[in-house]
This record gives C-alpha cells, sequence and structure tokens, in this order.
C-alpha cells in the first residue's frame, strides 16, 4: 500500500487523495462513514478530499436505500488525465522555451548530433508551428530523399498530422526534389492556403536546410552519403538573428 500511495504521488495525487483512492481500490462501495476508518483520516477531511478527487473525475457515488456509497474510477482515468495535462503542457511549451531562451537578451544556441537529434528539433519546431507560428523552410528536400529516406517519411507523416499550422517553403535541388514539391501541391491533404511550396531553378544552397519558426532558427546539416557523422543541428534562438533570416526568406520568396 505505502508503495502504491508513493507512486500516485508521483502522478499527481497529494497524499491523502492517494491514501483515500488507494482505500476505494482495496474495498469497492463504502460510505463515508466507512471511508474515513479505514482511511484513518478525519471525516472533514474526507468530505475535502473526496470533493477533490470528485473533481478529478477518479469517484463515483451511488445511493442504495438511504445511504450514499462511493467508489473509485477506473486507473485508466489516471492516465488520461496526465495525457491531458502533458497536452496542455506542449500546447504552452513554445512560449515557456522562448520565454527561456531570450531571458537575458542573448541568442541561445543549441547543438544536436544525428537523427534523434534532427527528430528533436522536428518535434519542437512542429509544436511552434501548432502554437500559431508560421514555419519558414529553405532546403535540397532531394539530399533528404536520396540520403535519408526515414527523415523524409518522419516528416511527411507529421505534415500530415497537422490540423492547423502555416508554412511556406522554398525547395531547391534535382530532379527529386522538383517532383517531391509537384506531388505536394497536389496532396488533397495538404490545404494550399496554409502550406505554399516554390521550387527555385539553378539555387545552390548546398547541404544545409534551414526551419524559421519563430524566433527559432534551425539549421540542418546533412553531410552527404548517409554518413550519420556528418549530420547534425544548429538551433538558434533570439529575435534579432530569426528577424534578419527571415527578411532573406522573404527577399527569395518574392523574387521566385
Amino acid at each position: 500500500m505505502e508503495k502504491q500511495i508513493k507512486i500516485l504521488e508521483k502522478l499527481g495525487l497529494s497524499h491523502r487523495q492517494a491514501i483515500i483512492y488507494g482505500v476505494l481500490l482495496a474495498h469497492g462501495e463504502v460510505t463515508m462513514t466507512q471511508l474515513a476508518k479505514l482511511s484513518q483520516q478525519k471525516r472533514p477531511t474526507v468530505y475535502l478530499v473526496m470533493a477533490e478527487l470528485d473533481m478529478q473525475g477518479l469517484i463515483s457515488e451511488v445511493i442504495k436505500g438511504k445511504k450514499k456509497y462511493y467508489s473509485a474510477v477506473h486507473p485508466r482515468r489516471i492516465g488520461e488525465l496526465l495525457k491531458f495535462r502533458l497536452s496542455e503542457f506542449n500546447e504552452i511549451l513554445p512560449e515557456l522555451v522562448a520565454k527561456y531562451d531570450t531571458a537575458d537578451g542573448k541568442p541561445k544556441v543549441v547543438m544536436l548530433e544525428g537523427l534523434g537529434g534532427v527528430r528533436t528539433a522536428y518535434r519542437e519546431a512542429f509544436d511552434m508551428m501548432s502554437s500559431g507560428s508560421e514555419g519558414l523552410w529553405m532546403g535540397n528536400i532531394g539530399i533528404l530523399i536520396e540520403g535519408y529516406p526515414e527523415i523524409m517519411r518522419e516528416y511527411n507523416r507529421t505534415i500530415g498530422n497537422l490540423r492547423k499550422y502555416s508554412i511556406r517553403e522554398i525547395i531547391f535541388g534535382g530532379e527529386s526534389s522538383r517532383n517531391w514539391a509537384e506531388d505536394m501541391k497536389t496532396r488533397k491533404k495538404i490545404p494550399s492556403q496554409n502550406h505554399q511550396i516554390k521550387f527555385v531553378e539553378n539555387f545552390n544552397g548546398g547541404q544545409t536546410d534551414q526551419f524559421i519558426v519563430g524566433d527559432t532558427i534551425f539549421q540542418f546539416s546533412l553531410g552527404g552519403n548517409s554518413n550519420m557523422d556528418q549530420v547534425f543541428t544548429v538551433i538558434a534562438t533570439g529575435a534579432g538573428l530569426a528577424q534578419t533570416a527571415r527578411a532573406s526568406f522573404d527577399r527569395v520568396w518574392e523574387s521566385i
């Protein structure tokens, strides 16, 4: 019981909430008097804690005759609460990160290595886009298609799952880049007003993709020939840096 209480506390319940919820799980339907006795808590305390558990949807009640009986809702409910709290946290995470990164006014730079770093950067960027920030992408998609197909699959899957976002892409490179850009334009799942793509001819942008979201610039260095040692991501956060990068992107976008 003590181990169970400690785990429930780690999952967000207070000590008394964990005790009473645990008693309800173990004994099924009980009256308030029985619950106070089994939990070894004072009756006024039990009333208060039961009200808190009720607000979280963790208990149920039923009247039998003239008595009211209480029982615990299935423990899966705790998992549902955790998922809900996590989704709420993810909604404000980009704002919290932005405040953290620019608290002293200095740009912050982080470097991540390998495909794991690319995926981490993608998640952060798309979380920021989901909260309303426009994404500006300039890159040679052909390198990803030919050398890192797993990254492309993840990118396409993520884009397909986004419900509300705004992104503009400037794509350059060879035939595979052109074909990808044309394919994306014709996908029914990609709303054209939210996802605009332009392919630019005769543009040598190297093997580094750039993604600008809010005050953050994601720079992906993809190396060559699927060499994992040459894959890394630089994340730079700063209002001034992002403003300059965004202005450069807009100038290229308007010229295409």
